[in-house]
């Protein structure tokens, strides 16, 4: 009896490791139709902001308006794409993920690095005041915004858990960088600056769960 039991013990674990791989398989697999919808939703905007300035698309100028129009685009296309692609299953976290984006991962940080590098400007060490204002305002505006979309989700979501900022969110803003530096007019980082918004619109689209899990590329 002894036997069958740790036989039946060793079955059963390995169906639950295997479950649980191929649930951690299941959330590293890339959402092409997501990745495209968001990729769309940046391509957009772009092609809309290169019209007006009678340029090409690897020409355009890019200040804070550029910026939130293309975030903007791709937040939306990766949702729209992310909800049509699930038929509607994790609308919730979708949208409370999409929120996130926008005010934690665009708006705010944007706004803030672009305000601040306006006050760094004036300063006589130009560089070491630049570098500052980027990271005051990536941090400002992360730590504000995720504060603003936990209170926008818990009125409009019910049995919404608070998300807490952790140390690996750091990461999941590495892609506010490149927006920073092309604020700081720092030469050829605006040519990968739409991959940085459709990363975040994918992000949006991905989401799936409870609260703002989403799935990385």
């Amino acid at each position: 009896m002894e036997l069958n039991n740790n036989l039946y013990g060793k079955f059963y674990n390995r169906q639950v490791n295997k479950g649980k791989s191929s649930k951690i398989n299941e959330k590293q697999k890339i959402n092409y139709a997501v990745l495209a919808s968001s990729a769309v939703g940046t391509l957009v905007p772009m092609l809309l902001i290169a019209k007006k300035q009678k340029t090409s698309l690897f020409k355009i100028g890019y200040e804070l308006k550029e910026m939130l129009m293309l975030g903007t685009g791709s937040i939306l296309g990766g949702l729209a794409g992310g909800i049509i692609a699930d038929k509607g299953k994790n609308t919730q976290s979708k949208l409370r993920e999409g929120g996130h984006q926008f005010l934690a991962n665009l708006l705010l940080p944007t706004t803030f690095v672009a305000g601040f590098l306006k006050i760094a400007e004036k300063s006589r060490f130009l560089k070491t005041s630049k570098a500052i204002a980027v990271i005051a305002g990536v941090s400002a505006g992360m730590g504000i915004g995720s504060f603003i979309s936990n209170k926008v989700s818990k009125l409009a979501f019910k049995d919404c858990k608070e998300r807490k900022i952790k140390p690996t969110d750091v990461f999941m803003h590495m892609d506010d960088l490149p927006i920073a530096l092309t604020l700081s007019k720092v030469p050829y980082v605006d040519k990968i600056l739409p991959l940085a918004f459709i990363y975040s619109g994918y992000q949006a689209g991905a989401a799936r769960g409870h609260g703002h899990n989403s799935q990385g590329i």
